[in-house]
């Protein structure tokens, strides 16, 4: 009676039976955006009529942190240098590592540190942190498990390597889901007022010549104001700041985007500063002004013409 040989045992495992290639989309889930952070450029204007560039902005206090939002009662606003601030969406665990590299770099805000650095340094910093930061988490996620890391991952696999193994960890790199965050790097040096935006690749986007930015789930409804009142980094200091109050609070009909706004402003002369009086008065002009256009939009549509009946 013919009896067929065992099979011979192989290195690697079978891919039909079990695979060790980590599975990271259920490790590392992507979350719809929530919050929203808004920057602009502006002009101010000193007693001798002397203009010279700000930065003013706002955000609200939602954040992201593994499957959990929430609004805690304390501000986003990250503070890099003296002059220079990081407004963040999205994982809150990846973007407070990534900072907390970033300030080590430039030192921290204090009394004893008021150097001005470039604020496009630090965006590429920021960017490059971001970067090497993921690349730690997949690194630890996916290749370690498996007996790899980075530096022996480059070198190649061994000569008995099956090519279904091979294509099995292109596919988990294709198919890599790491949390969103986007960043916004706001300040002011010695050439001016500067905008960059930082994506989830860590690539960094300057917007100085538009003059503002936004990111965020209320991001297009933010930039829609800005858009709407034709903005430009000339503007004046009080228009801007009213605009950028106008901006977040419009933005709060998007799903994700807190009640609370914490505003603030840079310039070369004062550095970074909170402004708390000046909100509640903004407020109260909002307020106003939408009372005043509800009734303005009624009498206006009795001016338009029966067209059904």
């Amino acid at each position: 009676m013919f009896r067929p040989k065992p099979p011979i045992p192989h290195p690697w495992p079978s891919p039909w039976r079990w695979s060790p290639i980590p599975k990271i989309s259920r490790r590392l889930p992507r979350r719809n955006a929530v919050t929203v952070c808004i920057a602009a450029m502006a002009m101010g204007l000193t007693k001798d009529n002397k203009e010279y560039p700000l930065i003013i902005g706002a955000s609200d206090r939602m954040i992201t942190a593994g499957n959990i939002e929430y609004e805690p009662p304390r501000s986003k606003i990250s503070r890099i240098t003296t002059y220079t601030v990081a407004l963040s969406s999205g994982d809150v665990p990846i973007q407070a590592e990534v900072l907390n590299r970033t300030c080590s770099q430039f030192g921290r805000v204090s009394a004893d540190n008021p150097d001005i650095y470039s604020v496009e340094e630090i965006a590429d910093a920021y960017g490059r942190n971001l970067v090497d930061y993921k690349s730690q988490i997949i690194e630890r996620t996916i290749l370690r498990p498996i007996g790899f890391t980075w530096q022996t991952y480059r070198k190649g696999y061994p000569d008995e390597t099956p090519s279904w193994f091979k294509k099995a960890i292109m596919r988990v790199f294709q198919d890599i889901d790491l949390p969103e965050t986007d960043t916004i790097i706001a300040g002011v040096d010695e050439t001016g007022a500067h905008l960059f935006v930082i994506d989830a690749n860590g690539y960094s986007s300057r917007l100085d010549s538009i003059g503002f930015a936004s990111i965020g789930a209320g991001e297009s409804h933010a930039k829609s104001q800005f858009m709407f009142e034709r903005h430009t980094p000339s503007k004046s200091a009080e228009d801007t700041l009213f605009l950028t109050y106008l901006a977040k609070r419009r933005a709060e009909v998007a799903q994700g985007v807190g009640k609370e706004t914490d505003l603030f402003y840079i310039s070369l002369k004062e550095g970074y500063v909170d402004l708390v009086e000046e909100q509640n008065a903004l407020e109260k002009v909002y307020e106003s002004i939408i009372r005043i256009t509800d009734r303005e939009i009624v009498k206006l549509k009795t001016l338009i013409p029966k067209i059904f009946k």
